[in-house]
């Protein structure tokens, strides 16, 4: 179901014109935007982020490994999915990976940026796309499957964008999400990312649980490098370094290695592993 974000009438139609309040969300650059009023504001994010981001993500090897972890969990959990939304989709490399595996998958994509929604455009051409701010997302019931991926902890109430994931799924359905974890490795990189925290496992499971989730699956990823990984955010820290841009410029002969590593690391993890610490954790909820 749609959701006026006018009057919250649910409706179902082709059109966006709320029958209730006539209300219509207004279009920029051919996109529906439903918070029009923070275009210019671009949350964390200038609009020159994402022409910067999209070149590195193919090759860099957090990105591919994050990718590959995803995508076995949703073969594993939501195979059977037809609809899938993902919130702050960025660049859309996520979305276009999920696009190769699962073809006959609806897709749909919220970004804050329109310059987000373009990269996603070209990357993901039938996929719906819409400028969403997560904390009022214009659907009720409507989606399988909606993912999250590394979106929430750059939102300071992330307990609401949580609560709209939940709104917006069907009864049952399933949230795929990633996070920053740990607060002890907090650093001038995360303040220059636009992070509002790190998390625990236990606060994040708190927190999902709050929301109205079930907690069916998780892990923490980055596992293997996680020594290397401590030993760079204190260098970093140690020299003031605040680009966020050095967490991913790294040689390629480094970068392979890397890759190998994060490789054998999902490998255990299929194998039917799961991990407590590292760099990052990916959590799958259902709605109750």
């Amino acid at each position: 179901m749609k959701r006026c974000l006018n009057c919250d009438a649910l409706f179902d139609s082709d059109s966006w014109l709320c029958p209730e309040c006539n209300y219509h969300p207004v279009r920029h650059r051919g996109f529906i935007c439903f918070a029009p009023q923070l275009l210019d504001l671009g949350d964390d994010f200038s609009p020159e982020f994402f022409a910067e981001l999209a070149p590195m993500e193919g090759g860099n090897f957090w990105f591919k490994a994050r990718n590959e972890l995803i995508l076995y969990a949703f073969r594993r959990f939501a195979k059977e999915a037809t609809s899938f939304l993902e919130i702050g989709a960025g660049t859309g490399y996520v979305l276009s990976g999920v696009d190769r595996e699962f073809p006959e998958l609806e897709l749909t994509a919220g970004e804050l940026l329109l310059e987000g929604l373009s990269f996603i455009g070209s990357r993901v051409p039938t996929a719906m796309l819409y400028q969403i701010d997560a904390r009022s997302i214009p659907f009720e019931r409507q989606f399988d499957v909606i993912g999250a991926f590394d979106v929430i902890e750059h939102i300071s109430d992330d307990t609401v964008v949580l609560r709209q994931i939940l709104r917006a799924l069907k009864p049952g359905g399933l949230m795929f999400i990633t996070v920053p974890q740990h607060n002890f490795l907090w650093s001038p990189i995360d303040q220059m990312s636009g992070h509002k925290r790190r998390y625990s496992r236990r606060e994040l499971l708190c927190k999902i649980r709050e929301a109205g989730f079930s907690p069916v699956w998780a892990t923490s990823f980055v596992v293997l490098l996680f020594p290397g990984l401590l030993f760079s955010r204190a260098l970093k820290s140690a020299r003031g370094e605040q680009d966020w841009q050095t967490e991913f410029k790294i040689g390629r002969f480094v970068n392979f290695v890397f890759t190998q590593v994060m490789a054998i690391e999902r490998s255990l993890i299929q194998a039917g592993m799961r991990f407590s610490f590292g760099g990052s954790l990916l959590l799958v909820a259902r709605r109750i």
